[in-house]
């Protein structure tokens, strides 16, 4: 994998260390030039960067939060790269029972005097075997 590959990687991994350490102001600057995206808790295109108190706000919801990277691939062209992959969340929101998703995603990315960083997202859930495919009885035409 190329360095400037290998820098994208780091970024993700430093974005998802932040939202489980519950770093606002890092998850915050990470996302601060974010112009939308999809994730799987709303269906909904957020046309909105991370604001401090919409991260703060989700983060204060929860009794726990984990994340774990289980894949994750890269590719970039000057200063413009992707980031996509899988990884799983490990969460209980107050009052709900735990839950635990495998989020396939998928982000873009700007290097900037500032490194490299966020400008678009998509994640979202499926159910998948145990070889990470979908299972073939929810695409069947019968």
């Amino acid at each position: 994998m190329s360095v400037q590959n290998e820098e994208i990687v780091e970024s993700v991994r430093k974005g998802l260390a932040a939202w489980e350490s519950k770093d606002v102001a890092t998850a915050v600057a990470l996302g601060a030039d974010i112009k939308g995206g999809f994730g799987w808790r709303n269906y909904a295109w957020r046309d909105q960067p991370y604001r401090a108190e919409m991260v703060a706000g989700f983060l204060d919801n929860l009794e726990y939060y984990g994340v774990e990277l289980n894949d994750i691939h890269a590719w970039s062209e000057g200063e413009i790269g992707i980031a996509w992959g899988t990884f799983t969340e490990s969460f209980k929101q107050k009052g709900q029972p735990p839950e635990k998703v495998r989020v396939r995603f998928t982000s873009t990315h700007k290097k900037d005097s500032r490194g490299w960083h966020d400008i678009m997202y998509h994640r979202d859930i499926q159910p998948f075997n145990e070889n990470g495919k979908y299972p073939i009885e929810l695409t069947q035409v019968k």
